[in-house]
């Protein structure tokens, strides 16, 4: 191989390796474009599904805090009719007591008379 054969074939690697240097370039531009571009891509979807689930979960909890305003609403007619039972209960409770009572006094009196008369009729006379 001659001088210039030699010199011929030096530039040809060196532009072979200014070529492949260029492409190695344009390769890592377009890696970090595509790397950029799918980073934008990922947190815009990522804060898209982060605003749809703070939607969704304020509408669950509008709904929810209807179901709880509705729950203390029943809870307050159920209390409500409850004492209502409660004091009814006790009412006719105490009636009753009072009827035994008057009962009881009017059986006492009624067996103190006949004591009495049968304490009588045993007295000698």
């Amino acid at each position: 191989m001659t001088s210039a054969q030699y010199q011929t074939l030096l530039a040809r690697f060196d532009q072979t390796d200014r070529r492949i240097d260029e492409s190695a370039a344009e390769t890592r531009r377009y890696v970090d474009r595509s790397i950029q571009e799918t980073r934008q891509y990922v947190d815009q979807s990522v804060q898209k599904s982060s605003e749809e689930t703070r939607r969704h979960f304020d509408v669950v909890a509008e709904g929810l805090r209807g179901d709880v305003r509705l729950l203390a609403e029943l809870l307050a007619e159920s209390v409500s009719s409850l004492s209502e039972r409660i004091e009814a209960v006790r009412q006719e409770a105490a009636a009753e007591a009072a009827e035994t009572r008057t009962l009881i006094k009017l059986s006492y009196g009624q067996l103190d008379r006949r004591v009495t008369a049968l304490e009588r009729s045993m007295r000698p006379q």
